[in-house]
């Protein structure tokens, strides 16, 4: 079968491939940065080569082929860790994770994908790490979609590292240089509860919470009470002084 034709001018683009929705996102070149074209489209019990018609037909629509194409992992789809490792070498800081992935994930090593990020030291001297796992088959599955429409994924990335991003991108005259933000990104199946400052993303939890809970009361209340114990978590991990 031949891959769906995607015409268009190049411009960057972020992808999210989510279990319900399609989320596209472009920021045309001619025009200002702030501006942004977007496709949202519903999934939801789609086939693969359903969805694989979506995407092309998103790209289609906003007339653009993307390069640089960022995909971006929905939050509840990726296992989150925060580690203090004993070491500041780089090489020593690679071998602990490698040799800790089996224990905090209920997969084989050979089963997961991972990625982390520095973020600082505590302070007794040891290093702040973020570590994302994945489960390889699902990486494989988006990137496989993708290539069936035509398009190559050059980057991957946690959608809460790109709500970081536009938070910086769209507000940083309003974040203290030593404080820290506290994000909630209300997506259609659940609640992204984020940390962050200037410097880094320092904490995500995901809560199993719709917006469509959020006007009942007992909804409410539950995202409430999750938020709190996502905060006691951060807390009793991090210390911060603010």
């Amino acid at each position: 079968m031949r891959p769906p034709d995607v015409r268009g001018v190049r411009v960057p683009a972020a992808l999210e491939l989510g279990e319900r929705w399609l989320k596209v996102v472009t920021r045309p070149i001619a025009r200002s940065p702030q501006s942004l074209d977007w496709v949202v489209t519903p999934i939801a019990n789609l086939s693969n080569e359903q969805i694989t018609q979506a995407v092309a037909s998103a790209f289609r629509e906003l007339r653009v082929k993307p390069k640089p194409l960022v995909v971006c992992l929905p939050r509840n789809l990726v296992t989150l860790r925060n580690l203090h490792l004993p070491s500041q070498n780089p090489e020593e800081i690679a071998q602990m994770i490698d040799l800790n992935l089996p224990r905090l994930v209920p997969y084989r090593k050979e089963e997961v994908l991972s990625s982390y990020q520095l973020v600082g030291t505590d302070e007794i001297g040891q290093t702040k790490v973020m570590l994302a796992i994945v489960h390889r088959e699902l990486i494989q599955r988006q990137v496989k979609l993708l290539e069936s429409a035509g398009l190559s994924v050059d980057q991957i990335l946690l959608s809460s590292h790109g709500v970081w991003e536009w938070l910086l991108s769209s507000h940083q005259d309003d974040l203290h240089a030593q404080g820290l933000s506290l994000l909630l990104d209300v997506d259609a199946g659940f609640t992204d509860f984020i940390i962050c400052s200037r410097d880094h993303l320092l904490f995500s939890r995901s809560i199993a919470i719709e917006p469509s809970q959020l006007t009942e009361p007992t909804g409410l209340a539950k995202r409430l009470g999750e938020v709190t114990q996502a905060l006691a978590i951060f807390q009793s991990e991090e210390r911060p002084e603010k």
